[in-house]
C-alpha cells in the first residue's frame, strides 16, 4: 500500500532536480545573451534600443524553446534592471517568431526595429 502523503511530498531529490533545471535555464540565458551581443557587434548594431530589444526577444525565445514561462519582471532582472518596477505579466513569443532559429530571430527584430524608426 502506497502512502499518498509520502508520495506527494517534495523530496531532497526533487529539490536537486529543480536546482539543476534552474542552473540550466540560467546557463541557456547567459549563452544566448552572449551570442546576441556578439551578433549585434558583428552586424554593426550599436543602437542601444535595438540591442536591448534583441536581448529581450532572445530571452523570450529561449524560454519558448525550453517550453517555459517568462515574466517581464524576470526579463528585466536578467538584464540587470530593478525588477520591482515591472509586473509579473508573462511574455509570449508571437507565432511569426516561433519557427525561427536564433540568428533569424535577431535579423527579424533588427529589421522590425529599423522599420519603426
Amino acid at each position: 500500500m502506497v502512502n499518498h502523503l509520502e508520495s506527494d511530498m517534495w523530496s531532497r531529490e526533487d529539490t536537486k532536480e529543480w536546482l539543476i533545471q534552474i542552473e540550466n535555464r540560467l546557463e541557456d540565458f547567459e549563452y544566448y545573451l552572449k551570442q546576441t551581443t556578439e551578433w549585434c557587434e558583428v552586424h554593426g548594431i550599436f543602437n542601444d534600443a535595438a540591442v536591448f530589444m534583441c536581448c529581450v526577444m532572445t530571452l523570450v525565445w529561449v524560454s519558448y524553446q525550453r517550453n517555459e514561462r517568462l515574466s517581464k519582471k524576470e526579463v528585466f532582472e536578467l538584464l540587470g534592471f530593478d525588477q520591482n518596477s515591472f509586473n509579473n505579466d508573462e511574455y509570449e513569443l508571437g507565432e511569426e517568431f516561433q519557427h525561427l532559429d536564433h540568428e533569424s530571430l535577431l535579423y527579424r527584430v533588427v529589421r522590425n526595429f529599423h522599420q519603426e524608426e
